[in-house]
C-alpha cells in the first residue's frame, strides 16, 4: 500500500499533467488577494476616467485570451468595477478606432496596434502626406483587413 507522501506526490503529478495545478494555484492566489483587498477596499480611490478606459481595454484583452485568473486579480487590484463602465462602441469612438467586420472580432488593443503599425508605415513611406489623407488611407485599409490580419501569429496556427 502506498504511503501518504507517495499518494500526495501522485495527486500533485496528475494535477500538474492535466494542467489543473497551475489553475488551482492561480485561483487560490486570486482568492487570497481578494480577501486582502476587501479589508482595504474603503481606502482605495476610484480610478480616473482614463484609467477606466485603459483597464477596459485590458479586460477585453484578458477575456479574449482566456486569462480568467489574471482577470480575477486585475479587476480588484485596479479598482475597476465588476460591471463594465463603458461599452465597446464608446471605447472605439473615444479612441478614434473605426470599427470594421475584422476589428469587431478581436479586442480593441489588437485594432489599435494594427492601426499604429499602418500609420507608422505610412509616415515612413510618405512623409509629406497630409494627416487627412493618411486617415482616409487608414480607413480604407481597415475596411479591407481580415480578422487574421489583426491577430498575433500564434492564433493563426
Amino acid at each position: 500500500m502506498a504511503s501518504i507522501g507517495e499518494l500526495k506526490d501522485a495527486i500533485k503529478d496528475t494535477l500538474d499533467r492535466k494542467g489543473l495545478l497551475k489553475q488551482l494555484q492561480g485561483h487560490m492566489r486570486a482568492q487570497v488577494y481578494k480577501i486582502l483587498l476587501d479589508a482595504e477596499e474603503d481606502a482605495r480611490p476610484e480610478p480616473c476616467n482614463e484609467n477606466l478606459i485603459i483597464n477596459e481595454l485590458i479586460r477585453e484583452y484578458l477575456i479574449f485570451n482566456g486569462y480568467r485568473d489574471t482577470l480575477s486579480v486585475f479587476l480588484p487590484e485596479s479598482g475597476q468595477p465588476q460591471t463594465r463602465p463603458f461599452d465597446r462602441e464608446f471605447l472605439a469612438q473615444h479612441l478614434n478606432i473605426n470599427e470594421t467586420q475584422s476589428t469587431e472580432q478581436v479586442p480593441l488593443l489588437y485594432a489599435m496596434a494594427a492601426q499604429h503599425r499602418q500609420l507608422g508605415a505610412h509616415k515612413i513611406k510618405q512623409p509629406a502626406t497630409s494627416h487627412a489623407v493618411l486617415e482616409q488611407q487608414q480607413q480604407q485599409q481597415q475596411q479591407q483587413q481580415q480578422p487574421e490580419d489583426l491577430l498575433p501569429a500564434r492564433y493563426l496556427e
